[in-house]
């Protein structure tokens, strides 16, 4: 694998910004289009009675440490823990959403595809084929300092059972994070998504999720099957001066394929 793709949209300033500006952008959990997405969340009610009693222990010294400038009390919020808990649905509520704020907060999401000749990712994401698809360098990109993993998301029929434990070993902790961030239900397989992922320490702003990347990890743009003449003068010049290569989509006769032929740029 030496290139990773991303469909995009002529007509949408912030998609013209990944060839104008070079721009890539992690987005934030909360922005993708899927509400699974790295929304894998624990479960409580899988916990034994000897576990529960061990993740309440564990969740009060987390929330007791974050809230201590507070002047908090231990045994008060450790009480209000196991009295919350007695209630497993609106506990498993409470669970999920201090999950699924810190990922909102806290993670960064880059999300491309192993293929440039996906029917489905030109209509949903390349304006129904009158945008254009950008390859990236894979080797720079994961050889880059801006992202902490990356890989395959994994397409899966059963949702994933993850104990809400804090994990005792670094390898347990990168196994669970993984899942977290890079399975999918076995319905957006025809994807063949490749992530890139990043955790940021303090919650960043738009501007911080932006990242400009130089010239030559960009290494081809293949313009949609449908694309206006217009829009395409604007892709070739930039890419002209830009020395990246420029391809046409096109339809494979008689099959339900797309192909593409190289342009002069």
């Amino acid at each position: 694998m030496n290139i990773v793709y991303k469909y995009r949209d002529w007509n949408n300033e912030f998609h013209k910004k990944s060839l104008l500006s070079n721009e890539i952008y992690l987005s934030s959990p909360k922005q993708l289009n899927d509400p699974f997405d790295c929304r894998i969340t624990p479960n409580f009610k899988a916990l034994t009675k000897k576990e529960k009693d061990a993740y309440i222990d564990e969740l009060a010294i987390e929330q007791f440490d974050d809230t201590i400038k507070e002047g908090s009390n231990f045994e008060t919020l450790f009480k209000s823990l196991i009295g919350r808990a007695k209630n497993e649905n609106e506990f498993q509520k409470e669970i999920d959403k201090i999950h699924f704020e810190f990922q909102n907060k806290h993670y960064g999401v880059f999300c491309t595809s192993l293929r440039w000749d996906s029917l489905l990712m030109w209509s949903h994401y390349a304006n129904c084929h009158k945008g254009f698809c950008i390859g990236y360098n894979h080797n720079k990109l994961r050889n880059s300092n801006y992202f902490g993993k990356e890989g395959p998301v994994q397409y899966v029929p059963v949702y994933p059972k993850l104990k809400p434990r804090v994990a005792k070993n670094d390898l347990e902790a990168i196994k669970r994070g993984f899942i977290v961030t890079h399975y999918k239900s076995l319905e957006w397989r025809e994807e063949e998504e490749y992530r890139f992922f990043k955790l940021y320490q303090n919650e960043p702003d738009l501007l911080d999720r932006a990242i400009n990347i130089p010239d030559d990890f960009i290494v081809e743009i293949i313009l949609g099957i449908d694309i206006s003449l217009g829009d395409s003068m604007d892709i070739i010049d930039i890419c002209k001066n830009k020395s990246i290569k420029v391809y046409k989509a096109i339809k494979k006769e008689f099959e339900f394929k797309i192909d593409r032929v190289p342009l002069t740029v």
